[in-house]
């Protein structure tokens, strides 16, 4: 695989178009894009554009956020501040949604059901005083605003965020 990008900042791997076969999922900070390089089964890969205009993307994160058993995509941006979720159609159309543009230095994403209530949880690390914050619930019903406010966890910037679900 070739890549064509400035500074790529966070690279997950999962099969993005149901096909078989792994893909990786790109955020590449100085080019501002979120790719997609596609798999075609004998290990070539073809660059696709999921997001030509967000603003210095640091992380991305694949999961089935709607539960349609396609792969969805999330990003989080540094320069704009934004938690973007790509809404897989299950033909790799994906629709762009604005989580939040509130997430001052983002620099992680993840979504898992961190509660165990059955709705995607979506947790963003960011490179400020308040790194740790869950800007919006998914669930069957559609996205809501969180039910709860920030969170406070130590200062510094985070290179990976790790979910689970604790009692």
């Amino acid at each position: 695989m070739s890549l064509s990008l400035d500074y790529v900042t966070d690279v997950k791997a999962a099969d993005v178009d149901n096909d078989g076969d792994i893909d990786c999922v790109v955020a590449a900070q100085d080019d501002d894009q979120v790719k997609i390089f596609e798999n075609d089964g004998s290990q070539s890969f073809s660059q696709r554009v999921v997001n030509p205009n967000v603003n210095g993307p640091r992380g991305v994160f694949i999961y089935d956020v709607d539960g349609d058993g396609s792969q969805d995509l999330l990003s989080a941006s540094i320069y704009d501040n934004t938690i973007h979720l790509y809404l897989n159609d299950g033909y790799q159309s994906f629709s762009i949604q604005e989580l939040t543009t509130t997430a001052t230095g983002a620099m992680a994403v993840h979504a898992s059901d961190v509660y165990g209530d059955g709705d995607v949880d979506v947790v963003a690390g960011r490179a400020e005083s308040t790194p740790f914050r869950r800007p919006r619930r998914a669930s069957r019903q559609g996205l809501r605003r969180p039910d709860v406010s920030p969170q406070q966890a130590s200062r510094g910037s985070p290179w990976r965020l790790v979910v689970s679900h604790v009692e």
